[in-house]
């Protein structure tokens, strides 16, 4: 049952990242809806992977959520995607489970990078400081032999973030 749920979670992302208007945004609901349903059996102590897994899931639709949302509502929900995320850090650890951690580290970046925009955000560069940390977690894992997609994919976004960073330091500079 927990693994449909999971599923039907996936599936209704995939949906709703896709959909436009309010139709996309109650598939995203419903998809938060079915990974936290999942995660009423995939708990931590009993089912680890899956739940780390399904926090991940649960993430990627919450981030998905907020970035449509905007606003004090969107940066809400893209805490509790980060939130979520580092939660499946407590099992998809560096040495155990290495591809999925820095996978996870990315995500945490994204939505930090999100985060970052919001207009309701009064510490960009913290949050983006923190981002920048999360891909050079990331970049320990991912290499340009072994997974070159993930590692340029990765190396694009530090160099994105280093320039939105240098940004508003220009602009603090100027203004102050």
């Amino acid at each position: 049952w927990a693994g449909t749920q999971n599923n039907l979670g996936i599936a209704l992302r995939n949906q709703g990242t896709r959909t436009g208007g309010e139709a996309g945004a109650a598939l995203l609901a419903e998809a938060v809806a079915a990974y936290r349903a999942a995660l009423r059996v995939r708990t931590e102590a009993d089912h680890p992977v899956d739940w780390a897994m399904t926090q991940n899931n649960l993430g990627n639709a919450l981030a998905n959520q907020g970035t449509r949302t905007g606003g004090e509502a969107g940066a809400a929900l893209l805490a509790e995607a980060v939130a979520a995320y580092r939660a499946a850090l407590r099992v998809h650890t560096e040495a155990d489970h290495q591809l999925d951690w820095a996978m996870t580290q990315a995500n945490i970046a994204i939505a930090l990078e999100a985060i970052s925009e919001q207009e309701s955000c009064d510490k960009p560069a913290v949050v983006l400081t923190e981002a920048i940390s999360c891909v050079d977690s990331a970049l320990r894992v991912f290499d340009a032999e072994h997974t070159p997609q993930y590692f340029q994919n990765e190396t694009d976004r530090k160099t994105r973030l280093e320039a939105k960073l240098a940004g508003l330091q220009i602009g603090s500079d100027k203004g102050g």
